[in-house]
């Protein structure tokens, strides 16, 4: 599927990895990130996402270490990643730190069931000032943003969310550094807190600006 593997580590600890896309099966592909959902079982997971209709672009896998896992794309269109970790998976809300992520998809009722099924997600939803928020919840947590997209043109993903620690300052650094800015701080968005990224290579992801921790 790719090569040229890499780790990418914040503050000493590993977070993602990094490929190119050389094969000649992903011609064509465009630059993105790729959201990793553990699952406990990870070979009925993958077989029961090919019957529902899921693309598999990576039979099972592993990374030594990390987890086994396997590159999926969902009946709408968006690419994901199961997996079995190896390890724990520390999730700490820190600067650097992948902080949320969000499914954008077309019809959020059938990405539900699709989702319900193979990772073991239920929908729930939470009230805000301005209208209600879907989302994915297991063992009572909340996993994930469920959003539904309105333009039919754009195409379904899962989107990340970096926190940063000054949102004004990283949407500088970020076009200095040959990035765009897809979509601008905005106060109905997030409450200005949020924006929305792409890398030089074009690999989209947001970004969150972090409460100061008060002592």
């Amino acid at each position: 599927y790719s090569s040229g593997n890499a780790v990418v580590s914040n503050d000493g600890q590993p977070i993602a990895g990094s490929s190119a896309i050389k094969d000649a099966d992903t011609e064509g592909e465009e630059a993105g990130w790729r959201v990793g959902l553990a699952v406990d079982d990870l070979a009925d997971s993958v077989a029961t996402a090919r019957k529902l209709g899921a693309t598999v672009h990576r039979e099972v896998g592993r990374v030594e270490g990390f987890a086994s896992f396997a590159i999926l794309e969902d009946p709408q269109g968006a690419a994901f990643m199961v997996l079995a970790p190896e390890r724990p998976f520390e999730e700490p809300k820190t600067v650097g730190s992948w902080v949320w992520t969000e499914l954008w998809t077309h019809d959020t009722d059938a990405a539900s069931k699709f989702y319900g099924k193979v990772i073991g997600y239920e929908q729930a939803e939470i009230d805000r000032s301005d209208d209600a928020y879907l989302l994915f919840q297991s063992e009572g947590e909340h996993r994930a943003g469920l959003v539904e997209i309105e333009n039919k043109q754009v195409d379904p993903i899962w989107a990340p969310y970096l926190g940063v620690a000054d949102l004004a300052a990283t949407v500088v650094q970020a076009k200095e550094l040959g990035g765009r800015v897809l979509l601008a701080p905005d106060p109905k968005l997030g409450e200005g807190r949020v924006a929305l990224l792409a890398d030089p290579t074009g690999g989209a992801f947001f970004i969150y600006e972090l409460e100061e921790e008060t002592p």
